[in-house]
């Protein structure tokens, strides 16, 4: 809203110009755009048993933390653009009953942020077993 209406203050009561009027809210990316691919490969090996090859890519341009007509230009802090990409390997045999899968995120080992500007942990490898236990 273009003016603030306050009652009930130590000021008194009145309308105000509201002084972010118009501006982007902050810390929230206003584009960004996500991907993802896979492959499955039925009966690979034996009946029953699937290789799974999966791909995900994440995009988010950079962003201010606080309202962009508020202070220097020179003291504000911007969420840089980050571009991230994940790779997985997973391998189900016996119809989904054992399952392994190899993982690999931030592939590229970019510098990532999160909504405070906190880095995120670089790339990391992981390794998943599951056993199912039902019917």
């Amino acid at each position: 809203m273009k003016f603030e209406k306050s009652q009930n203050t130590y000021v008194g009561d009145g309308i105000t110009e509201n002084i972010t009027y118009g501006q982007r809210l902050p810390n929230i990316p206003y584009f960004f755009m996500n991907g993802h691919a896979d492959y499955n490969f039925l009966d690979f090996g034996w009946k029953g048993n699937t290789l799974s090859l999966n791909y995900d890519l994440q995009y988010i341009h950079d962003y201010y933390l606080s309202f962009t007509g508020l202070g220097a230009k020179a003291t504000k802090k911007v969420i840089p653009e980050q571009l991230c990409h994940n790779i997985s390997l997973g391998y189900s045999m016996k119809g989904g009953r054992y399952s392994v899968a190899l993982e690999c995120t931030d592939l590229t080992n970019e510098k990532l942020y999160d909504n405070y500007r906190l880095q995120k942990p670089g790339r990391s490898f992981n390794l998943k077993f599951r056993y199912y236990m039902g019917k």
